[in-house]
């Protein structure tokens, strides 16, 4: 791991310490109870003490330094989002993904993983800290059973041929496109988002609830451009 990833997490460590393991609350409570100068001053230290914590995380998080997916490709990536990538490579192996200018992920693939579905499950949770995403491909996967969180900022989904897939999560306001086709187990399909300009659930159990088709027409109607397969 890159040098700047190295030093993400003491300081990260160092700032959860002065915020969450006692030394501020410890002062704080201590100066509503006693009042005096001498503790305010030691409050308003440690105060200080956080906000440099704080600041010098930060300016480490946001260094890029470079990371190389499935494919062999470099990218130059945040240490903040390194260190996401390497968390999720660590549980399921490669993945590939594309980046922009400012060194944010805003493309995750992960295709063809055969891990066991409470482990594949569970680390892609974490593809919604990563702040920025647009594109998650996510398609045949054997033991994918359930998709994370989507980040606000995703546009385009792709989760078709997952067979033990049964469901999808609440789908956000940013979203285009969703293609959730050939899910032998997906029954349920959640609100439509007006931004939709193309999904498709074809070869779905969903696809063939009337109540859900009815729904699709209904949003075809509002949406006359969207195109919209089942």
């Amino acid at each position: 791991m890159s040098q700047s990833c190295s030093q993400l997490v003491p300081k990260l460590k160092h700032l959860q310490t002065l915020q969450l393991q006692g030394d501020f609350q410890l002062a704080l409570a201590r100066y509503v109870q006693t009042g005096t100068d001498a503790d305010k001053a030691k409050l308003e230290q440690l105060k200080r003490a956080i906000e440099i914590a704080k600041n010098e995380y930060e300016r480490v998080s946001l260094v890029k330094v470079e990371w190389v997916d499935a494919g062999r490709t470099k990218h130059q990536i945040i240490a903040k989002q390194v260190i996401i990538l390497e968390y999720i490579k660590k549980q399921i192996g490669g993945f590939q993904i594309n980046s922009n200018q400012y060194g944010e992920v805003e493309l995750f693939k992960i295709n063809l993983n055969c891990s066991t579905t409470p482990i594949i499950n569970e680390a892609l949770k974490f593809t919604n800290k990563l702040n920025g995403l647009k594109q998650l491909y996510c398609s045949h996967n054997p033991q994918l059973s359930e998709l994370p969180k989507l980040p606000d900022s995703l546009q385009r989904l792709d989760c078709y041929n997952n067979p033990q897939l049964s469901k999808l999560p609440e789908l956000p306001n940013s979203l285009q496109w969703l293609d959730c086709s050939s899910n032998p187990q997906l029954s349920e399909l959640p609100k439509l988002p007006d931004s939709i300009i193309f999904i498709n659930i074809k070869n779905t159990p969903v696809a063939q609830d009337r109540e859900v088709i009815a729904k699709l027409e209904e949003f075809k109607k509002k949406h006359p451009t969207a195109e919209v397969l089942y």
